[in-house]
């Protein structure tokens, strides 16, 4: 379905963290009684190590899909905590403690520009909360605190988290200056005709905190498989697919740049008969990566230089020795931009 699917049940569930100049590998967690780690984000200077520490023992939830989701992408679960690791020192912090999952950690995990904060979404008895996370000091701030001019009693949760069988959640990203969040969800119509990939759109909101406006955008053509904020905020980018039938038709994808009032400005990408599964802009903003798979079986990277639009291919999965195989096909999945050290 154009997603990567980790295995986050996995035996072993151990992050591990290495230099790039070499040296022994360090365990930065481990499985216990406590629980095992269900994700990972790092901060952008690189000091604060993030992961849902789940306990599938004390998983609790409402499950609407008969047992489709497994846990792993279930927004309704309060099955985890958020830890904070601060690579700078060894210190440690365990947050959200019942209130969260990884589903959330998936729908909301970014940084501010400073990277010393981290916004994500929690779980509430009647829906979700957006928060603030000081990774200095562990502070845990509301959003509704934070702007409480925003009309929040307008907000439908499950417009973004629905129960059911549709579980395209939304996904969210604040912009660098904190001004604005970006939500896309998925909304897929069942099409028997078409069972490969069925006719869909999805629909966007922009919660504007300047105006204190929630803005609703529907019927945009395509589903959104990522999204990012430039750098100044004055633009976002959205890895979008279109819904082209069983393989080896395939799907076609593009990269679509929307200003901060979602007015179209460009197509930065086409990749026709291909996918797109991840986006990322580099800190300055002049270059996006996008990873790329295609009919030909093979995974690539790439950049977009955003001024000029000239696209590089940086590597494919040949070059890395992978041999071109239908039965079991590899691709590339962006993580994201490491900044050299001083």
């Amino acid at each position: 379905m154009g997603m990567p699917v980790p295995d986050w049940d996995a035996p072993g569930r151990t992050l591990w963290g290495a230099a790039f100049a070499g040296g022994d590998a360090e365990v930065f967690a481990a499985p216990s009684e406590a629980g095992f780690p269900g994700d990972v984000a790092v901060s952008p200077d690189g000091r604060f190590l993030l992961y849902p520490l789940t306990d599938l023992g004390r998983s609790s939830g409402p499950d609407t899909t008969g047992g489709l989701l497994e846990g792993k992408f279930n927004p309704f679960l309060s099955d985890s905590s958020l830890v904070v690791l601060d690579l700078s020192n060894g210190e440690k912090r365990t947050l959200l403690e019942g209130r969260y999952n990884r589903q959330l950690f998936r729908s909301l995990g970014d940084f501010s520009a400073t990277g010393d904060v981290f916004f994500t979404l929690a779980r509430e008895p009647q829906g979700f909360r957006l928060l603030e996370i000081d990774l200095n000091s562990g502070a845990v701030v509301d959003f509704e605190e934070r702007h409480p001019e925003f009309p929040w009693d307008s907000l439908d949760w499950d417009s973004f988290f629905p129960t059911g069988m549709d579980t395209n959640y939304a996904q969210f990203s604040i912009s660098p200056e904190e001004a604005r969040i970006v939500a896309v969800k998925d909304v897929l119509v069942g099409d028997m005709s078409n069972p490969c990939s069925p006719a869909g759109s999805y629909r966007l909101w922009i919660f504007d905190f300047e105006s204190n406006l929630l803005q609703t955008y529907e019927d945009l053509a395509g589903s959104v498989t990522d999204l990012g904020w430039r750098a100044d905020g004055s633009a976002f980018a959205l890895a979008v697919q279109d819904r082209g039938g069983c393989y080896p038709e395939y799907l076609d994808a593009q990269i679509d740049l929307r200003d901060r009032d979602v007015s179209w400005l460009e197509t930065m990408v086409s990749e026709p008969q291909s996918k797109i599964v991840g986006i990322a802009w580099s800190s300055d903003g002049s270059r996006l990566a996008d990873d790329v798979y295609s009919t030909d079986l093979m995974g690539r990277l790439k950049i977009v230089d955003s001024a000029t639009g000239e696209v590089q291919e940086l590597i494919d999965t040949t070059q890395l020795g992978i041999p071109v195989d239908r039965d079991r096909p590899v691709t590339l999945l962006l993580s994201g931009w490491v900044k050299p050290a001083d």
